[in-house]
């Protein structure tokens, strides 16, 4: 079939009709506010109940912090000194704060391998210790709390210790040293953050694509875009669907983000705090991702369901569209590690469509990446968007009534070439 000529009016014009109309409609469907809802209340509560129902030595909020007792003599002596900081931790308030015990070459290397941000060696007797401070560049973590216990046990094994009179000697300061490690990569908490930020970006591409490609099927067969092609041209219909779909998907996906973290800001007092330690820019272009890898996959998905007549079998067509989410996700999760360096190969693959949003996000929360490039990579996934489009848009209109049938990336591209 070939496609009427639209009517006069402007390519933006009609594109942005068929957008506000997919918009509108999608809106409008009763299962689609009540999803708002109810994904807005489970991502709260999947932040809430596990922060409500931790405790004890599993408790994900703990800071367990290396603590190298060097010249303690023996294990037992180096643990009843462990022991006796963890109860001055918690005397002075700080609960979350455990020894976690290390030999020095140990503590140094949990920093060096960006696990921990910063472990403590003490050398020297109770009374008069001599501290030195290991940091990884880069690193959140606040020495202070232990600092501030190790000075109270030295000021106290001191009093026990001297004679009368001798005060100045009770309160001299505690000595420390400081020694920053730079281990490159990204830092614990941008670790953490990023994790949950591409396991949401992975999610949130299966389903905007699958619901984009679901209407493509869908619409084709209750013979909408037939009726839909006389008001528009072939690719501004897809453009419109395209730009439509993803903005609900988007503003429901933003109201669950939404409920969860006024959970979040909830349970620790701000929002703020959630995101301590993590960079800025990664929590920019986190929104970016997604927006990326719908585009792409959605894009891919045009292609993939051309010669699909039932909407039972776009999920078998979307196949190959999935196994790249899949492996994409894969790769991103097994070279994702505090201090570790991003590989070569991913780097490449930030340029690369369909796998650069994730692995770009990667490439961001271990630092050092040059905006230019952030853009290039962007770029090329809205060009590669565009082309695949454009490719499609004939063989859609052709098949604007009835599909060829047949599911799978041999049956997509015998659709192009008819």
């Amino acid at each position: 079939m070939s496609a009427p000529a639209p009517r006069p009016g402007s390519s933006w014009r009609r594109t942005r009709l068929i957008t506000m109309r997919e918009l509108r409609e999608r809106m409008h469907q009763r299962a689609y506010r009540i999803g708002l809802v109810v994904g807005a209340l489970l991502a709260a509560a999947a932040v809430a109940v596990p922060t409500l129902l931790g405790a004890g030595d599993d408790d994900p909020t703990l800071q367990r912090v290396p603590v190298a007792f060097a010249d303690a003599g023996s294990p037992a002596a180096a643990k009843a000194r462990g022991d006796a900081l963890d109860a001055q931790l918690r005397a002075q308030g700080n609960p979350t704060v455990r020894v976690r015990l290390e030999s020095a070459e140990a503590a140094r290397e949990l920093v060096s391998d960006g696990t921990k941000d910063f472990a403590v060696i003490v050398r020297g007797a109770a009374s008069d210790p001599r501290v030195a401070v290991l940091a990884r560049t880069g690193g959140d973590g606040d020495p202070a709390p232990v600092l501030a216990a190790l000075e109270h046990l030295a000021v106290q094994a001191r009093l026990d210790a001297v004679a009368p009179g001798e005060a100045d000697k009770v309160l001299a300061p505690l000595a420390v040293g400081s020694q920053e490690i730079d281990s490159g990569g990204p830092s614990s908490a941008a670790t953490a953050v990023v994790s949950v930020f591409g396991l949401i970006v992975y999610i949130a591409g299966i389903l905007l694509m699958t619901s984009y490609a679901t209407g493509i099927v869908s619409d084709r067969a209750g013979r909408v875009t037939e009726r839909l092609l006389t008001a528009a041209r072939p690719q501004e219909h897809l453009a419109g669907k395209l730009l439509g779909v993803g903005a609900a998907g988007l503003l429901q996906i933003g109201v669950w983000l939404l409920g969860g973290l006024v959970a979040a800001a909830v349970l620790s007092g701000s929002i703020g705090d959630t995101f301590e330690g993590v960079p800025i820019s990664l929590i920019v272009y986190f929104p970016i991702s997604i927006i990326l890898t719908y585009l792409s996959y959605a894009a891919l998905s045009t292609v993939l369901v051309l010669p699909v007549r039932k909407t039972e079998d776009v999920g078998g067509a979307l196949g190959p569209a999935t196994m790249i989410q899949i492996v994409t996700f894969i790769l991103a999760s097994g070279n994702l590690r505090p201090g570790a360096a991003v590989p070569g190969f991913v780097e490449v693959l930030s340029y690369v469509p369909f796998f650069s949003p994730l692995l770009m996000m990667i490439r961001i929360a271990a630092g050092g990446v040059p905006f230019w490039q952030v853009l290039v990579s962007a770029l090329i996934t809205l060009i590669a968007s565009a082309i695949l489009v454009r490719v499609a848009a004939p063989a859609y209109a052709r098949y604007a009534i009835e599909a060829p049938g047949g599911k799978g990336l041999g049956a997509a591209l015998a659709t192009l070439r008819r």
